[in-house]
């Protein structure tokens, strides 16, 4: 039962350590900076050597879209691998994720919608389904996508329009049918709406900034933290108890934090603290202090007893 108990206490405190760095993450900007730094491997990985226009284009979104850089780039990016699937690459698949932002923010801003919606029914039209689109008066029927194809010279000559240039024609379908959104964001910018879309961007920006700072320190936290319950788990693989493991787990980290001199008289369990492989059963570490005084103790017997064979 005390066992148990203390198992118990360990685990609320793991849980408790890890309630409190989602906390201090989300008060220093922690989250928006991871959030940011993936975001900008996933705009390299898309776009490759055009990744530069797009970063410095995001500069500019909150001012310009309501969007802060981060949510800017993964919109654009989303856009720009579908470009890239159906055969757009470099400047072009840039320039594809671009205006879809754009229409987005445009869209969101004169129907009243949140971007971020605005910006998943783009994606869902850009797949194929019609009914998202339909709030903002945008009807991307079979047909219309077909006329558009035509008009734009991707049908091939056997009469066919593959899905690749399906995804191309609904894009200028959507950019050439924003009716009177177009625009909207940019005209309307410094009323209470967008004047609030365009505070919390910055304020989401000035959170990644802010939290850049922070990023690598806690970073060695978190990891240290899982190599500290990874060991836990090796140490039960092992035969321990959870307990025991836990214990063996904190003694191995001291010793490695602040040396071999470090023991800890109060815990039940004692192990060695050279690393994991050791047997429970091993007799614990002592002290250097322990070990010289043993040694000069040997000493002077064996000095004693020579003197009585002689």
């Amino acid at each position: 039962g005390d066992t148990l108990g203390k198992l118990g206490l360990a685990t609320l405190g793991v849980q408790a350590l890890a309630g409190a760095l989602r906390g201090l993450s989300g008060a220093l900007g922690i989250q928006a900076a991871s959030a940011l730094n993936e975001t900008i491997n996933k705009v390299n990985v898309v776009f490759g050597e055009s990744a530069d226009a797009l970063l410095k284009w995001a500069n500019t979104s909150a001012k310009a879209f309501g969007m802060s850089k981060q949510q800017a780039l993964d919109t654009a990016s989303t856009y720009g691998a579908m470009a890239l699937a159906a055969g757009v690459g470099g400047d072009a698949a840039v320039k594809f994720g671009k205006d879809l932002v754009g229409a987005a923010a445009d869209l969101g801003s004169f129907w009243n919608f949140d971007p971020a919606q605005v910006a998943a029914d783009i994606r869902s039209g850009l797949a194929g389904e019609s009914e998202p689109l339909r709030k903002y008066n945008i009807f991307l029927t079979e047909a219309a996508v077909k006329a558009q194809a035509l008009k734009m010279g991707l049908i091939g000559s056997n009469g066919e329009l593959s899905e690749e240039n399906k995804v191309l024609a609904r894009q200028a379908y959507i950019m050439e049918h924003l009716g009177p959104a177009a625009g909207d964001y940019a005209r309307t910018q410094t009323g209470l709406a967008n004047s609030t879309r365009t505070l919390r961007a910055n304020f989401k920006n000035l959170q990644a900034v802010l939290g850049a700072k922070v990023v690598p320190a806690l970073a060695k936290v978190v990891s240290g933290i899982n190599t500290f319950i990874n060991r836990i788990q090796r140490l039960q693989s092992k035969g321990l108890s959870p307990m025991q493991a836990i214990l063996k787990a904190i003694r191995i980290q001291l010793y490695q934090t602040f040396g071999r001199g470090v023991l800890i008289s109060s815990m039940r369990f004692r192990t060695p603290l050279s690393g994991d492989s050791i047997s429970p059963r091993t007799p614990s570490v002592r002290s250097p202090t322990r070990l010289a005084s043993g040694s000069r103790s040997w000493a002077g017997r064996s000095a004693t007893a020579s003197k009585f064979r002689r």
